[in-house]
């Protein structure tokens, strides 16, 4: 959920303190700059967290988005993937 009540269901990895999601909407501008603060419903838990898109490092998001969305297909251009969010998780939340 975002700090203005709004709610989207993505898909999600998540790593440890780390969480994941590929954004196919504009909605990701939701978390340019320093993204914003989120609570996550995730696997019958509820989590908070801080969450900012990833916009310059193009190893990174494709190192996740190979385990984020594996069966994506290569042929498709770079451009029309989703743009990845990172979310920091509090602690306690882990």
């Amino acid at each position: 959920m975002l700090a203005d009540g709004r709610q989207y269901p993505v898909n999600f990895l998540r790593k440890g303190p780390l969480v994941f999601m590929g954004i196919d909407g504009r909605w990701r501008r939701e978390f340019l700059g320093e993204g914003q603060p989120v609570s996550l419903y995730l696997q019958g838990e509820n989590l908070k967290g801080h969450a900012r898109v990833i916009l310059d490092d193009p190893e990174y998001t494709l190192r996740i988005f190979a385990e984020l969305r594996p069966k994506w297909p290569a042929w498709l251009p770079r451009w029309i993937n989703g743009k990845l969010v990172e979310i920091k998780l509090e602690a306690g939340s882990s």
